[in-house]
């Protein structure tokens, strides 16, 4: 299992999430930290491949959908 990414922006993990797993990628999301949950520090939330062989694969598409977003994104 392999950290793909950490933000948080929990609706972005999410749809990010969706994408991989439409791709045939099991992932899940996780809290980075207990004190995360408990609000001590802001919350970061990770978004994680269950197979170590998915994670180039999971980057390249996180990657691509960044660039797009940031790319229709307002200035």
């Amino acid at each position: 299992m392999k950290r793909v990414f950490s933000s948080s922006e929990v609706p972005e993990l999410e749809i990010i999430r969706h994408m991989l797993e439409e791709a045939g990628m099991p992932c899940e999301l996780r809290s980075s930290t207990v004190l995360d949950a408990l609000g001590a520090e802001p919350f970061h939330a990770e978004l994680w491949v269950h197979h170590d062989d998915d994670y180039p694969l999971a980057r390249q598409l996180f990657e691509s959908w960044t660039r797009s977003a940031h790319k229709h994104s307002p200035a």
